[in-house]
């Protein structure tokens, strides 16, 4: 993971130019970047607290070797100390309901292992098992009859290339 992503994982690089659009104006370069390092830490990166960003980052290299794939979701509110209203959501692989797969409510979109698509291939929703499907609750019934459907513009999906077209 750290010869794929680094021990520092992705660095910001602010390169904000003053009014006059010469050189970089240091300061407002400075504070974004402080944000940026402010945002990145777990309380206000991750909706459960848990991973900084570059926890995040190391996790997409593993997933990808155990899985084939990751998600991860925007969710547009604040967490922890953070003045920035998004934090991310990390979804693992088997939580995509891959049994969902028929025609959609939608005209002209139908879903495919948990992905809804449109006439061109577009993914335009995804299906997610609320729990994982391991997971049981008190009394050993399974605890994933429910779905959360997400819009696609929320989710983004980390994967390798893919072997074949389509």
């Amino acid at each position: 993971r750290v010869n794929v992503i680094g021990h520092r994982g992705i660095q910001l690089q602010p390169q904000i130019k003053t009014a006059s659009g010469g050189d970089l104006d240091e300061r407002r370069n400075r504070m974004v970047l402080e944000e940026w390092q402010r945002w990145c830490r777990a309380n206000s990166c991750d909706v459960s607290g848990r991973h900084s960003f570059h926890g995040f980052e190391l996790q997409i290299p593993g997933a990808w070797c155990e899985s084939g794939e990751i998600f991860f979701r925007f969710v547009r509110r604040r967490f922890g100390g953070s003045r920035v209203p998004l934090a991310l959501e990390m979804i693992e692989a088997d939580r995509l309901d891959e049994h969902a797969t028929g025609p959609s409510d939608r005209p002209g979109h139908k879903w495919r292992m948990g992905i809804e698509h449109d006439q061109w291939g577009r993914p335009t929703r995804y299906k997610f098992l609320v729990n994982h499907p391991g997971d049981y609750e008190l009394g050993g019934r399974p605890s994933n009859a429910l779905h959360e459907i997400v819009d696609a513009a929320d989710v983004v999906h980390c994967y390798g290339i893919p072997e074949r077209v389509g």
